[in-house]
Parts: C-alpha cells; structure tokens; sequence
C-alpha cells in the first residue's frame, strides 16, 4: 500500500519468535530445576560425619503413613532363628531380602550394616532379619543353601560378611562349592562335613524356597529390598535414609503403646536434631526429567542405581500389590 512502510529483513530477524522464545523460557526452567536437584545432592553429600541432614525423600513421623498390617506381621522374631541379628524384642525389625551375587546387596552390607549394628542393633533398639532370595541362577541358590547350611553351626553373619567382603563376579565360578568351603573355614565354621551336607539338604532348600516365597509374595523383583517394621526401602540406600525410617518406626511404636509408656528399650532410642530444610525437584520439573532421559520409573538417587532386578523373575501373587506403590526398579549392571 502507498505510503506504508515495509518491514525490511533486518528489523524482521531482530524480532522474537514466539516459538523460540517458548523453548528459551523451557530451557531455562529446565536448567533451574537441574540446579535446584543438583544442590539437594550436594548437600546431602555434604553432610560432616556424625551430620543430621537428612535425605529429601524422607518424610517425617507426622507425615508417615502407618504401616501395612501384614507387612508389620512378616517379622518372624523367632529367638532361634539363626539368620537374625539383635533381640526379638527390639522395638524395630528389619527384613533383609537379598542375593549374595547381588553387588548392591554387597553395598549396603559393607557400608551401611555395620552402622546399623553398631548405632542399633548392639543397644536394642533394631533387630535384622536376613531373607534368602537367590534370583541370579545356580550359584545364588548355591550361596542361599551354604548361607544357611552356616546358620545351623551359628556362623550364618560371619559367612555372610565373608561373602560379601569384595566385589565378586557372578555366576563365574566365585560361589563354587569349593569357595564356600574355603570361606566357611574362613568364617569358622568347624564341622566342615556337616556343613556340606546342610547345604545339600532338602531342609536347606525348604527354607529358602520359604524366604523367596514370602518376598515374591509381597512383589519383591528386586534386590536388595527391606522392610522397616512393615515399611519399603527398596536399594543400598544411604545409610541415613536407613536411621530416618528406623528412628520414625521407633517413635511411632512409642506413641503406639498406652499412656508415657515407652516400648522397652525404645524409650532410650537416641533422638537427632532436625538437619536444615532440603530444596526439592518440583514435580512437574521432576516429570520432565523423566521424560527427557527416557526414564519410566523415578531416576535413581545421588548414589546412582541401588537395585539388582533379574533378567526373569516369578508373577507376585496374593499380597504382590502390597509393594506395588513402591516399585521402581532399575536393572542393576555390572
């Protein structure tokens, strides 16, 4: 049209598209939100031995949902029960389902068991109850029946921390019958014929198939899974992820019994302060990580994957759904 001027190419290129401007603004909330969970790990790292910050992911008392009836009643607290650490009447159980070819099993008994005996077990405030539950093929079920041919002689914890004191590989020949003869011996173990024989039996078979039962029962696929007096913990988590969900457990036993009454030992459970505030991934941000990396279950935490999965496991059955909410299992690798 005469007398109208006519934007020239110059002035056009200096104009924001609204497309890009759109992925602009998407990236730089991507960015803020990798940032914020990048400073969430950083301080969860930095927390000074003997620290009390905790992990975000761990909710308070107050927020805690009770615990499943029928998870609480898997605790076997049985006194003649071998596979077990600490009295039957701690005020907290732990069940410990695990492989002993599974290397983050080896984690969490290298790096977080022996705090867990130490700061728990040895006072009487938690009782640990291991589980059997081979799922990496012949020599994990070879393991299950030596750890528990062990037991019989009570010596199933030193086998148990002789297995898992280094890395080893899996189904390589590491967990041949010969091996376990010489870790026995390590773990002194002193009926060595016996010892044999227990692991051959038809009892030693019967009670493992009971542990991977109960733990395929519940929707166990993974490796190593707990139970805190009925509450899941899935993976070598930190170890202060361990002591919040205890110390909750505790508390809430207390404030389970009648009056001022503490549940026996529990009143002497040791009390942390509250570490500082934690930031938080937002939910939506967190989604669209998720998206990004392709990522069908919630991305692993600061320690990366903390789960062993088989490559093929049973159909969980019955009370399969119980852990289902829970979850999110990522295929361990080696």
């Amino acid at each position: 049209m005469p007398g109208t001027p006519t934007p020239s190419a110059s002035s056009r290129a200096g104009r924001p598209r609204p497309g890009r401007t759109r992925r602009v603004l998407a990236v730089i909330v991507l960015t803020a939100a990798v940032v914020t969970a990048a400073l969430s790990v950083t301080l969860g790292r930095g927390t000074p031995p003997g620290g009390t910050t905790a992990p975000a992911t761990v909710s308070t008392p107050e927020a805690q949902e009770p615990a499943n009836p029928e998870l609480l009643a898997l605790a076997r607290r049985d006194t003649a029960d071998p596979l077990a650490l600490g009295s039957p009447d701690a005020p907290v159980v732990l069940i410990d389902y695990s492989d002993f070819q599974c290397p983050f099993c080896g984690r969490f008994a290298r790096e977080t068991k022996p705090a867990l005996v130490r700061d728990y077990v040895d006072k009487g405030f938690l009782r640990i109850e291991w589980r059997n539950f081979p799922v990496f093929g012949a020599e994990s079920d070879q393991a299950a029946r030596a750890g528990w041919a062990a037991g019989q002689q009570d010596r199933f914890w030193q086998l148990h921390d002789e297995a898992y004191a280094e890395p080893r590989r899996r189904n390589a020949g590491d967990f041949s019958e010969d091996n376990f003869l010489a870790m026995a011996r390590k773990a002194g173990v002193e009926d060595l014929a016996r010892f044999e024989k227990d692991m051959a039996s038809d009892a030693a078979h019967q009670a493992d198939t009971r542990d991977s039962d109960e733990g395929y029962g519940i929707g166990v696929t993974s490796t190593p899974a707990f139970l805190i007096n009925g509450r899941p913990v899935l993976g070598a988590q930190p170890t202060d992820v361990f002591t919040d969900v205890i110390d909750e457990a505790a508390e809430q036993a207390r404030q389970q019994e009648d009056g001022d009454e503490c549940p026996g030992r529990a009143c002497r459970l040791p009390r942390r302060p509250p570490g500082p505030p934690q930031p938080l991934l937002g939910a939506a941000a967190a989604g669209l990580l998720r998206l990004l990396l392709h990522q069908p279950y919630p991305a692993p935490g600061p320690h990366g994957t903390v789960l062993c999965r088989p490559l093929s496991h049973p159909g969980a059955t019955g009370r399969g759904r119980l852990l289902r909410r829970t979850a999110a299992p990522r295929r361990c690798r080696r």
